[in-house]
């Protein structure tokens, strides 16, 4: 999408996702492997005691 002139802010709305997602998948994303575009978030930070 950035391909087609738009923003990063105009493709989170378009997808309906945050803006860091995009700009996370901008940096760090590879469209060829879609397993790169996850930014490891979900599988939280919590740890046992």
């Amino acid at each position: 999408m950035l391909n087609d002139g738009k923003t990063q802010r105009e493709i989170a709305e378009f997808i309906g996702c945050s803006l860091k997602t995009v700009a996370h998948w901008c940096v760090h994303g590879d469209p060829n492997n879609l397993e790169s575009l996850e930014d490891g978030r979900k599988n939280g930070n919590h740890k046992k005691a």
